[in-house]
């Protein structure tokens, strides 16, 4: 009998019993993709932390902005120094829209120079290493930043006459989530 009236009430409210079971479904599914992001989101952040440490830089520079133009101002950077390779590694946080980040270029000095000149719109450098190939530090005098919009060049003076070598240059670095299409950017 009890059986009966269960069957006749289901019966009755179909729909209502279909809603139930997907509204049920529907939980069970948001609590398990809850739980593998925060999962995901730990190992990624253990992964960055330790790829971020694996190239950090052993000195620190003080960098300041610099009124005079750097060298070959409007984008054209010069010859003397070849990038090979990038390693970069972005941590980008989406809720107050910054980013840090670690690049590590292996680079070829094919002419003998004092600078090495970059590209460097809209960063914040924190800190500037170079290393020759025996991996031994080499002394930068001074790191200098342009405010010129035109070129927003950096630019590492060193202490020693660069002959020709491969060099590393590890550089830590910051800035923002810009909407404008440029350089790493935020996007809806």
């Amino acid at each position: 009998m009890h059986l009966n009236v269960v069957c006749q009430w289901a019966h009755r409210n179909k729909l209502l019993l279909i809603f139930a079971l997907l509204s049920f479904c529907f939980c069970i599914s948001t609590i398990s993709l809850i739980a593998k992001n925060k999962r995901l989101t730990k190992a990624c952040s253990a992964q960055q932390a330790m790829n971020l440490n694996e190239i950090a830089p052993v000195t620190q520079e003080k960098i300041t902005p610099s009124s005079r133009k750097v060298q070959n101002s409007h984008y054209i950077l010069p010859r003397n120094v070849k990038p090979l390779n990038y390693k970069l590694i972005l941590a980008p946080n989406i809720f107050n829209k910054t980013f840090v980040g670690d690049v590590k270029i292996l680079l070829q000095v094919l002419k003998p120079t004092k600078s090495i000149t970059m590209h460097a719109k809209n960063l914040i450098i924190h800190s500037v290493t170079l290393k020759d190939a025996e991996n031994h530090t080499l002394d930068i005098i001074s790191i200098t930043s342009s405010g010129d919009l035109n070129s927003e060049m950096l630019q590492i003076n060193l202490q020693r006459t660069l002959k020709q070598m491969d060099a590393v240059l590890l550089i830590h670095f910051s800035g923002r989530l810009d909407k404008k299409i440029i350089g790493f950017y935020a996007s809806s």
